[in-house]
């Protein structure tokens, strides 16, 4: 590929990572208002719930750091079609490219699912503190902290597995180039 023309494409890949990027966050903000608040819309950052905002931050990270993954291998395997033949090139791009965003779809909800089991064991190893109704009614930073801390720790622990496990149940397309 010739220098502008592959310019073009990683501004192209930018603005598609950067409007995916506002979807998932969206809709991991929605969920998160459902799922960990349940309450209806953003309704604590207006009431001023540090904790309840400190955990969605960390919820939204955790999803990025497991999405970053899925994204980058999807462009080197888009980076890697300008070396395949012109009749199989096609359908390698469109293969990929649906490949991918049903390993974005399932990355973003194992990050939720992670976020949701995380903070349910802790809850379950602290008996005597009900961290939901701390953050929730209480709007306790310090157990905010924490259960951020904890989803975010666990995302970096598991985001390499949890590659693998991705890429194997959704595998982008293979192709032999010849040498």
């Amino acid at each position: 590929m010739n220098g502008g023309l592959n310019y073009l494409f990683l501004a192209l890949f930018v603005a598609i990572d950067l409007v995916l990027g506002v979807i998932i966050t969206f809709v991991i903000v929605r969920v998160f208002t459902s799922m960990f608040i349940r309450g209806e819309g953003l309704d604590f950052l207006q009431e001023k719930n540090t904790a309840a905002s400190v955990l969605l931050v960390a919820v939204i990270v955790s999803t990025a750091l497991l999405c970053a993954n899925t994204i980058m291998t999807v462009h080197q395997n888009l980076h890697l079609s300008a070396q395949i033949p012109a009749g199989a090139r096609t359908p390698y791009i469109l293969q990929t490219i649906g490949l991918g965003f049903l390993q974005l779809i399932l990355s973003v909800l194992i990050a939720l699912l992670i976020a949701f089991l995380s903070t349910k064991l802790f809850d379950v190893l602290t008996r005597g503190v009900d961290e939901y109704r701390e953050i929730r009614e209480k709007n306790n930073p310090a157990v905010g902290l924490l259960l951020a801390g904890i989803v975010v720790a666990l995302t970096i622990y598991i985001r390499f597995p949890f590659s693998a496990l991705v890429s194997s149940l959704i595998p982008l397309p293979q192709y032999n180039i010849p040498m």
